[in-house]
């Protein structure tokens, strides 16, 4: 459970996840669906991800390789949103790093609000037109609208190991960007 409202989220939200290993080698793979479900706690939008991905645990270079596609559902209230992922990560005991990025299928541009909006210009000075005494004025139409819009991006973090604490802990300094 996680309170709110925080970043990337409006209220609070309950969130159920499930990993199960498909298929493992006694030494050094491993294939598996990683899964979460989401649930805001205020108005029971739903949203959530399932994750196919693949570990391997290179002994020689004492490094776990891992690699994962995704897809994501998030419904924001107004609008629903898909998205494919994939990324990369390889993990050590001195340094590590990932590299992930996201696209959207579907229809990732959504109107969530639309107004219309008419405006009149003053009268023009009178002025003869053949045999007519006229004057004119312009009216203006203003369509507004305010789109929710899922956009592609990708994140990359490395890391290195600053200090062992104890027989199983580390501290650990990463740096990253993302678009």
């Amino acid at each position: 459970f996680t309170t709110g409202p925080g970043l990337g989220y409006g209220s609070s939200f309950t969130g159920l996840e499930a990993f199960l290993p498909i298929w493992q080698t006694s030494d050094n793979q491993l294939i598996f669906v990683q899964g979460k479900l989401l649930l805001a706690t205020t108005d029971t939008l739903t949203s959530g991800n399932l994750v196919l991905g693949h570990r391997f645990f290179s002994a020689k270079d004492d490094r776990v390789i891992g690699t994962y596609v995704a897809y994501d559902s998030r419904n924001t209230g107004n609008s629903k949103f898909n998205q494919i992922g994939a990324g990369f990560e390889s993990l050590g005991e001195f340094w590590d790093a990932r590299a992930n990025f996201y696209i959207p299928v579907n229809n990732t541009r959504q109107v969530v609000a639309s107004s219309e909006v008419e405006s009149f210009s003053p009268f023009s000075a009178p002025r003869f037109q053949e045999n007519f005494l006229v004057q004119t004025r312009d009216v203006v139409r203003q369509l507004n609208r305010r789109f929710e819009v899922a956009l592609p991006g990708f994140d990359f973090e490395a890391g290195f190991k600053l200090a062992s604490i104890g027989e199983t802990g580390d501290v650990r300094a990463y740096g990253g960007l993302y678009y």
